[in-house]
């Protein structure tokens, strides 16, 4: 007995654990409760099919039988007959007040009347009456002078003619729970899907909720691991770059003191150029890998964004080649301001370095939506190509980069601008077209007040 119960469990662990058994399970359940409808439905056909085939036979086998019954019909006589043979008899005579039934039902059908095959006509002797269907009991109806007389043949039990219905319908209510059941066992594709997706965009910390024992439940552990995996590989991958990059810092500035003191010669100065360059590099690192993940903190305060603007321009050296759009009255928003200026500061260098001044003047614009905070910057350059535009706020990453490495760009700016807009909760769009310039637009939501 232990055995047996041990085995027991084992085959319900493993169907638990299996998504193949159950839906091999509901296979097998449904294609059975289908035969079974199947098998009901062609009973009743075949049952129809049988009485017009069969009709020409009863009417004959009748024929005798009105013979035994006589005219007028015996009751006696009708009574022994119904006893000899696996028949019925109803008679009603009104002129001698008869009503009698072998089966103890009322005299008349209370059933359909069968519109089907009337059956063979040889003669008198062979005229058939019509045919009824009651309860179960088919019915064939002849005239014996004044009276009439039933004749039935029973061809399903008596008392259950509500069965095939019943029955009908308990099949049909199991194929729709084998319906609820395989919709519930696959339920979990949804959250599962809903889940990679969520993970996919980003949100590593996000985790499919599941308490599945099956295929599907394994799949979603596996999601879950490979998330908490790749957080992880994120998270080390952010501290070896500030670890590295802030190791850096000091050997760096130790340099350029060193470097200070030679002479001022060309070797001097291109020595100068490559350490501000790798400054700029390792600032740009530090401070996009802290606007990310858990080093995305914020210092939300009210911040008057017409003056942050104003100062801003008035600060680079082509100020004068810088348009600035503001609306009339105060522009008050819930933002870090030194992540804002930032921010700005790199879109203005990026217009400014590839403005045609020729063209017109960079335009900086902030203006309110609602409750968001609209920032756009505007250039007259050569523009981009649209196969470059959804790579622009990757690391390092640059349309030309021979250029771009002459013109001071470590592609490392909108990278960062990315960075601050998403600590920020918004979004960040480039367009651009090809000859006349190119327009980025920052949208803060829930920023004004």
């Amino acid at each position: 007995m232990a055995g047996t119960d041990t085995r027991m469990r084992r085959l319900r662990h493993r169907f638990a654990a299996s998504l193949s058994l159950k839906l091999i399970a509901i296979f097998v359940g449904g294609s059975i409760a289908l035969a079974v409808l199947m098998g009901a439905l062609s009973q009743f056909g075949l049952e129809r099919q049988f009485l017009s085939t069969a009709r020409p036979l009863l009417d004959h086998y009748v024929f005798f039988l009105a013979k035994e019954v006589g005219t007028p019909p015996s009751v006696r006589r009708a009574s022994a007959l119904a006893e000899k043979w696996p028949i019925t008899i109803r008679i009603f005579d009104p002129q001698r007040n008869i009503r009698w039934a072998s089966d103890g039902r009322t005299f008349e059908p209370h059933g359909r009347r069968f519109e089907g095959q009337k059956g063979l006509r040889s003669g008198k002797e062979a005229r058939p009456g019509r045919v009824y269907w009651d309860h179960g009991t088919v019915l064939l109806k002849r005239r014996a002078g004044a009276a009439t007389v039933y004749y039935g043949f029973r061809l399903r039990p008596a008392g259950t003619p509500w069965f095939p219905m019943l029955f009908i319908s308990l099949v049909l209510l199991g194929l729709y729970g084998f319906y609820l059941l395989t919709r519930r066992l696959f339920a979990p594709i949804g959250t599962i899907q809903e889940g990679i997706t969520k993970i996919g965009a980003g949100q590593l910390d996000h985790r499919i909720d599941m308490k599945r024992s099956d295929e599907l439940g394994l799949l979603a552990d596996h999601v879950n691991n490979m998330a908490e995996q790749l957080e992880l590989m994120l998270q080390a991958r952010r501290d070896l770059l500030l670890a590295i990059s802030h190791e850096l810092k000091s050997p760096l500035a130790r340099s350029r003191v060193t470097l200070a003191l030679l002479d001022d010669t060309g070797y001097q100065r291109a020595l100068l150029r490559d350490q501000v360059e790798m400054q700029r590099l390792i600032d740009g690192i530090i401070d996009a890998e802290r606007n990310q993940g858990d080093y995305a903190l914020l210092h939300r305060e009210q911040t008057d964004i017409k003056a942050l603007l104003q100062r801003l321009v008035a600060g680079f050296e082509q100020s004068e080649q810088i348009k600035l759009v503001l609306e009339s009255g105060s522009v008050q928003a819930n933002v870090d301001a030194s992540q804002i200026e930032r921010l700005l500061r790199n879109l203005l260098e990026n217009a400014l370095r590839y403005n045609r001044p020729l063209q017109g003047p960079v335009t900086l614009e902030a203006r309110r939506e609602k409750t968001d905070l609209l920032l756009i910057v505007s250039d007259h350059g050569p523009g981009i190509e649209a196969a470059h535009i959804k790579r622009l706020t990757e690391a390092f990453y640059r349309v030309d980069s021979s250029r771009e490495r002459n013109s001071g760009g470590l592609g490392l700016g909108l990278y960062l601008c990315q960075a601050v807009i998403d600590a920020h909760g918004g979004s960040l769009e480039i367009s651009s077209v090809t000859g006349e310039g190119t327009t980025v637009e920052c949208r803060i939501p829930e920023a004004m007040t």
